[in-house]
């Protein structure tokens, strides 16, 4: 049961921002293997919170349930450091590719997170990258907090 929340439940509110950075900060320092300054980190959503004409179609028919589903879940959401979010000059200089690639080469950009590089080589965010994402974190979960009650 806490498999399948982490995998498809939304996480995400203005009163979770920083409980969602924790959990996916402590991934970073588990992949890495060293503390970080969490103050640096800022969350960011893969696929926007709202929706443009492109996303849409490259959703699909059901881009509403789709988004509706995953927009607020822990695999549609990453860590980005502070001052490299919004508005960098690698986001200016990428005309005419798709804006979820605008959005992976402002996310992956500069200083990379383990926990981004994954997104490297996406050219689609879709239903199927973001369940193999869910996977991968949940899988991960045990590892960095496990079961106290079977000790």
């Amino acid at each position: 049961m806490f498999r399948e929340s982490i995998i498809a439940k939304p996480v995400y509110s203005s009163n979770k921002r920083k409980a969602v950075r924790l959990i996916l900060g402590s991934i970073e320092e588990h992949n890495v293997g060293k503390e970080l300054n969490f103050n640096s980190l800022e969350v960011e959503h893969i696929m926007p919170e709202k929706l443009d004409k492109w996303w849409k179609e490259h959703l699909g028919g059901n881009w509403n349930i789709f988004h509706e589903r995953w927009v607020d879940c822990l695999a549609n959401l990453t860590l980005v450091i502070s001052n490299k979010k919004k508005g960098s000059k690698q986001q200016k200089q990428h005309r005419g590719i798709s804006p979820f690639c605008k959005s992976r080469d402002n996310i992956t950009s500069g200083e990379d997170l383990e926990l981004n590089k994954s997104l490297k080589g996406l050219t689609e965010w879709r239903e199927e990258e973001l369940k193999e994402k869910a996977e991968y974190l949940a899988d991960t979960f045990p590892e960095i907090w496990p079961d106290i009650r079977k000790k």
